[in-house]
C-alpha cells in the first residue's frame, strides 16, 4: 500500500539554544522521543543502573510477596511458578526459577500448552497443582484476567501471588499479593515494565530481602553467582530477551534493564544462551539480534509444541543438552515459518471481501492457535487495519487481534466480554477464547460494528512516521557515534527514519531469491555526496520500475556494514517516491 509520509515537526528553539553542542538533528531525534528536558535527556544517554533501576519495593504488596515466598521456602512448602508459554513469559519463569533454586526452595514450574490450555490460568492447572503438591502458586507474565480461576485456588487451599503487566481487567481477582504496574492504585513509578520486568522486580525483591535478613543462597549457586548483588545484574540477560521480544516502550527503566542487560549476554553464564550464540555466529549481540533471531526461536517452542524446551534452554547445565534442545527449536522455528506464510495466504484470500471494512476477520479450520497472532499481526501491518484472526481448534474457537494506533483492541474485547471465555493483552494486542461456538456470529458482528462506528472518520492508510530531512553531506561518521547513543532501539525509541529529497538513482541491481530486494547506489545534488544503500523487500514493487538515472525521494535508516574488517556507513531504504527528472 501506497504510503502517507509524516515528517516531525521541528525541533523548538529553546531546546536547540539549551545544548548548543548537540546536532540540530539529534536534538530532533530526542524531541520526536519526548525528551524535552534537561534531566531526561541525560538520563536517556546515560541510564545508570543504580540510578534508574527502582527500588523493588515500590511495589505496593511487594513485601507481602517476598516474606510470604520465604515462609514458603523455610517450611519447604512447594511452589509453583505459572508461565506463559512466549518468550517473555518464559524468561519470566527462568528468572524468578533461579531465584528460588539460589535459596533452596522446593519448586516446580508449570507453562500451559497454547492449543490445549489456552494463555493463563485454568481449573485444570490448577488441580493438577493442588495434585502435585503446591502450597504457592506464583504467577509470571499472566494471571491478572483470572479472577474466577484465583478463587478456584482459593477453594483447593492454596495461595496465589500475581506478578503480571497487562492491563486492569473489570475484576481484580484476590490473590494473596498482585504486582502489576497497571494497576490504577499501584505505587510503582513506571508502568511499561514487560513480564519479565515484573519477574525481575520479585526477584530483586527476594534477593534484597535475603541480604538484609541474613539468609545465605545455597553454596552451589552462591559459587556460581557470587552474592544476592552479583546475581540481580546476572539475571538481566534473561530480563533484556524477555522485554526485548515483548515490544514493550525501550525507555525509562525498561532502557536501563536492556542497556545492561546486553552487557551481561556477551558474557552469559547460561550455557544454553552462549551455544545459541555460537551455532547462530553471534559475537556481538544486540536488541535486533533478540528482536529477529532469539525471541522467534523462544517463541517458537511455544507456539508449535511445548514452551518447556525454551525454558529448558535457558536453564540448561550442560553443552550436550543445549546442542539438542538448539536443535529442536530450530526445527520448530523452521516449521512455524512455513505455517505462518500458509495460513496468511489463505486469511488474506479470505479477507478480500472485507477491503472496506474498518476490522479484518478471517476464520479457520483448524488453523495452528500458536501461530494466528503472527497472522493477524501480518494483516494488519499489511492493510494497517485491526485484524482477528480466529481458529475452530479441537471444537473451540480461539482467536488472537492486532491494532494499530487508532484502536485499542484489548477495550474492544472488554465491551464484547459476554461472549468470552477468556481474554487478555494490550492496547495493540489480544487473545481471547468464546464461551461457546454458538456466539460467533454475534461476537463478530459485535465486534464489526464497534470498529466501523470508531474509526468511519479515520483515514487508516499506512504512515511512514520520519524523524528528519537529512542532505546527504551530512551523513558522515559524527553523526553515526551520536546515533549509536540510541540504541538500543525498541518501542518508543524506534531506529531513526531519515529521508532526502532529490535523489539520482546511479545504479540498481536486483538481488536476493526471487529478486525481492534491490542494491542502489544513490547521489544527492551535482556533488560527491554518493552512499550506497540496500532496499528489503522493496524489489517486487520497484525492480520493474527504477531505472538508473531516475530521481527519487528516499526515506531510509543509516545502518553500519561490516564486512572482511572492514567497516561503512550505508543506507537502509525503507521507501522512495519516484518523482519527474530534473
Amino acid at each position: 500500500m501506497k504510503k502517507t509520509w509524516l515528517i516531525a515537526p521541528n525541533v523548538g528553539q529553546s531546546l536547540l539554544k539549551e545544548f548548543p553542542d548537540l546536532p540540530p538533528v539529534i536534538l530532533q531525534l530526542l524531541s520526536n522521543r519526548g525528551f524535552n528536558k534537561k534531566q531526561e535527556i541525560e538520563e536517556f544517554f546515560n541510564s545508570n543502573f543504580q540510578e534508574h533501576v527502582h527500588d523493588p519495593f515500590l511495589f505496593r504488596d511487594m513485601e507481602k510477596a517476598v516474606v510470604r515466598i520465604f515462609e514458603s521456602i523455610e517450611k519447604q512448602e512447594k511452589i509453583v511458578i505459572f508461565g506463559d508459554f512466549d518468550a517473555d513469559g518464559v524468561t519470566s519463569t527462568a528468572v524468578v526459577a533461579s531465584v528460588l533454586a539460589a535459596f533452596g526452595a522446593k519448586f516446580d514450574y508449570y507453562i500451559p500448552h497454547r492449543e490445549i490450555e489456552g494463555y493463563g490460568l485454568n481449573t485444570e492447572s490448577i488441580q493438577t497443582m493442588k495434585n502435585d503438591g503446591a502450597n504457592l502458586i506464583i504467577t509470571v507474565d499472566c494471571g491478572i484476567s483470572n479472577h474466577e480461576e484465583v478463587e478456584k485456588v482459593h477453594e483447593l487451599g492454596m495461595e496465589i501471588i500475581i506478578t503480571d503487566h497487562h492491563h486492569e481487567p473489570l475484576v481484580l481477582p484476590k490473590a494473596y499479593a498482585i504486582l502489576n504496574a497497571h494497576l490504577k492504585n499501584e505505587t510503582y513509578p513506571f508502568e511499561s515494565l514487560a513480564g519479565v520486568g515484573v519477574a525481575y522486580k520479585l526477584a530483586q525483591g527476594m534477593l534484597r530481602y535475603a541480604q538484609k535478613k541474613g539468609i545465605a543462597m545455597q553454596a552451589k549457586h552462591k559459587e556460581f553467582y557470587g552474592s544476592p548483588e552479583n546475581m540481580e545484574k546476572w539475571l538481566l540477560d534473561l530480563v533484556a530477551i524477555g522485554t526485548v521480544a515483548d515490544c514493550v516502550p525501550l525507555i525509562g527503566e525498561n532502557r536501563t534493564l536492556v542497556k545492561y542487560g546486553l552487557m551481561v549476554l556477551k558474557q552469559s553464564k547460561r550455557k544454553g544462551l552462549r551455544k545459541l550464540f555460537e551455532k547462530m555466529g553471534i559475537t556481538d549481540i544486540n536488541a535486533t539480534h533478540i528482536g529477529f533471531q532469539i525471541a522467534p526461536r523462544i517463541n517458537a517452542a511455544g507456539r508449535l509444541s511445548h514452551a518447556s524446551t525454551a525454558y529448558g534452554l535457558l536453564m540448561a547445565e550442560s553443552d550436550e543438552e543445549s546442542e539438542k534442545l538448539i536443535e529442536e527449536l530450530n526445527n520448530i522455528n523452521t516449521e512455524r515459518q512455513k505455517l505462518t506464510e500458509q495460513i496468511f495466504k489463505e486469511a488474506k484470500d479470505q479477507i478480500a471481501s472485507q477491503k472496506t471494512d474498518k476490522m479484518l476477520i478471517a476464520i479457520g479450520e483448524s488453523w495452528s492457535v500458536g501461530v494466528i497472532g503472527l497472522v493477524a499481526g501480518k494483516l494488519t501491518e499489511a492493510y494497517n487495519t485491526p485484524s482477528l484472526v480466529i481458529s475452530n481448534y479441537k471444537g473451540l474457537y480461539q482467536g488472537s487481534g492486532r491494532s494499530n494506533e487508532h484502536f485499542n483492541i484489548v477495550t474492544a474485547m472488554q465491551s464484547v466480554e459476554q461472549y468470552l471465555a477468556h481474554y487478555g493483552g494490550h492496547a495493540q494486542a489480544c487473545g481471547f477464547t468464546l464461551s461457546s461456538n454458538d456466539k460467533l456470529l454475534d461476537f463478530i458482528q459485535s465486534l464489526k460494528e464497534l470498529a466501523n462506528n470508531q474509526l468511519q472518520n479515520t483515514d487508516l492508510s499506512p504512515v511512514l512516521n520520519i524523524d528528519a530531512e537529512l542532505g546527504f553531506k551530512e551523513i558522515n561518521w559524527k553523526l553515526w557515534e551520536h546515533l549509536e547513543k540510541f540504541m538500543p532501539f525498541g518501542e518508543s525509541n524506534s531506529r531513526p527514519l531519515f529521508m532526502s529529497k532529490n535523489v539520482k538513482i546511479l545504479q540498481k541491481q536486483s538481488v536476493g531469491k526471487d529478486n525481492k530486494h534491490l542494491r542502489l547506489l544513490l547521489k544527492q545534488d551535482e556533488s560527491n555526496y554518493i552512499w550506497k544503500s540496500i532496499a528489503f523487500g522493496l524489489g517486487t514493487i520497484w525492480g520493474d520500475v527504477l531505472q538508473a538515472g531516475d530521481y527519487v525521494d528516499v526515506a531510509y535508516h543509516i545502518n553500519l556494514n561490516e564486512w572482511n574488517n572492514n567497516k561503512e556507513l550505508q543506507l537502509e531504504v525503507k521507501d522512495l517516491k519516484l518523482k519527474d527528472n530534473v
